[in-house]
């Protein structure tokens, strides 16, 4: 696909699992090595910001990956 949305993970990958879908899950962070340190302190205040007032994930991007279940 090639649109974002903004999802709680837990929330779609309980809805992939509850219609019987393998799901895997990354979390895709894109970060420079090294860092000044003001810019760190603003990520991670940007981070708390988006965990814990907003309830999403931190990541730049995350990958769902979902697949039917083989049958056995």
């Amino acid at each position: 696909m090639t649109h974002l949305h903004c999802y709680k993970l837990p929330d779609l990958w309980a809805y992939l699992t509850s219609m019987d879908l393998q799901v895997e899950g990354y979390r895709v962070v894109f970060d420079a090595e090294h860092k000044p340190l003001i810019k760190r302190g603003l990520e991670l205040l940007g981070k708390y910001m988006i965990t814990h007032i907003l309830g999403l994930d931190y990541a730049d991007n995350i990958v769902v990956i979902a697949h039917k279940s083989s049958l056995t």
